[in-house]
């Protein structure tokens, strides 16, 4: 049965391809989901699928009128926007013409960082906000160019595959060795990793992933490191070490509790219910798959909220529930179209097809499997586009 092992959410999740169990003549696909890591300088992808950080204007809203104890309370139900925010502030800063307005963007994003501290007790982004102060004009742009590249490799992963995202993050990378930037190289080599990992190149995508980890607990930086952790798991599990990959998980969901990563939490939720199903524990996975499901639609993640659809619905479909596997694929295809994931929606029009196929509907079965084959060729994936 197919299956969306997620990372984060959020708005950047590759996947990899795999055979699952069969229900009747026909194999559903399961699909594994690493995260790309988000940088702090990493904003969210401005393309159709692009997903806004709750927050982010707000805390910038409150940051500006002096509202400390809203500010505070933002922070601690939404500390993902402090990234954005701080995003936000750092290319205000770059680009300001004047001195004294650069200088007060910085003074903003320190307060802010501080508030974060406060409020999480992790002083790893006060760390930043110094070290972009004492950055260079040119280190500056630099690293809005690193950033920039990040992005595009995350819009080009969806509309054109991974190979073409490598070739940006590669990019990238070489431009944050170059200023010594270990946060952004943390970052990026867990992109790769993931690159690596949707193209089944496992023990490649391992090594990226543990250099990231390596980086970023040598840095501080607990949010890249938990992420890398994830990813991790998910290599184990995709070996199918269940209980290594359990482990790597547990770990990943504890060092998001130290800077309030939810969409880190949601992912290590769905994760562990792929393993519970593989172990056999269906109602363990289902109430994980329910938990993550209801935080990403709370927090309007509808492109990871699409993958915890897609787990129920195999699921359904593994208990024989087909009417409601059909619901469910159809409501995740809705969630992929809307937010422009094109591998998301090849993988539930091949699940929809080949649901299609057991019941016997092979006019509808051929529909969606060429539609699938359609944009798997379009984003060239051969081997995928060939069981397909």
């Amino acid at each position: 049965l197919g299956s969306v092992d997620q990372f984060r959410d959020g708005p950047i999740s590759p996947f990899r391809i795999l055979i699952g169990s069969v229900i009747g003549p026909a194999n559903m696909k399961s699909v594994l989901v690493a995260a790309l890591l988000l940088g702090l300088l990493l904003g969210l992808p401005k393309a159709g699928g692009a997903q806004k950080v709750p927050g982010s204007s707000r805390v910038l809203v409150l940051l500006e009128t002096g509202d400390r104890s809203g500010l505070l309370e933002e922070i601690r139900t939404h500390p993902d926007s402090v990234r954005s925010a701080l995003a936000d502030l750092f290319r205000r800063a770059a680009r300001a013409p004047d001195s004294t307005d650069r200088v007060a963007y910085l003074d903003s994003a320190k307060g802010l960082a501080q508030a974060y501290s406060q409020v999480w007790g992790d002083p790893f982004l006060t760390r930043q906000v110094e070290r972009f102060t004492r950055w260079s004009m040119e280190e500056r742009a630099e690293t809005l160019e690193a950033d920039s590249l990040r992005l595009e490799g995350i819009e080009a992963y969806y509309s054109e595959g991974p190979e073409a995202a490598m070739r940006f993050w590669g990019r990238a990378l070489a431009l944050c060795r170059g200023i010594q930037d270990e946060s952004g190289q943390a970052v990026l080599l867990g992109n790769l990793g993931a690159g690596f990992f949707a193209l089944g190149d496992l023990d490649r995508a391992m090594r990226y992933y543990d250099g990231s980890m390596e980086l970023a607990t040598e840095i501080g930086d607990h949010r890249t490191r938990g992420t890398a952790l994830g990813n991790i798991a998910s290599v184990h599990k995709d070996r199918g070490d269940y209980g290594l990959a359990a482990e790597y998980y547990q770990l990943a969901l504890e060092t998001r509790a130290v800077t309030g990563d939810r969409n880190g939490e949601v992912a290590d939720l769905n994760n562990l219910g792929l393993v519970m199903e593989a172990l056999g524990d269906l109602e363990g996975a289902e109430e994980q798959y329910q938990q993550a499901l209801r935080l990403n639609l709370r927090d309007d993640r509808s492109r990871s909220a699409a993958n915890n659809l897609t787990n129920l619905a195999n699921l359904a479909s593994r208990r024989g529930r087909y009417e409601t596997a059909l619901g469910l694929y159809t409501e995740a295809l809705a969630n992929r179209l809307k937010t422009g994931d094109r591998q998301g929606e090849a993988l539930d029009r091949q699940n929809l097809g080949l649901l299609y196929l057991n019941w016997g509907d092979y006019p509808a079965s051929a529909q969606f499997l060429q539609a699938s084959l359609a944009i798997l060729e379009e984003l060239d994936m051969p081997l995928w586009a060939a069981e397909v």
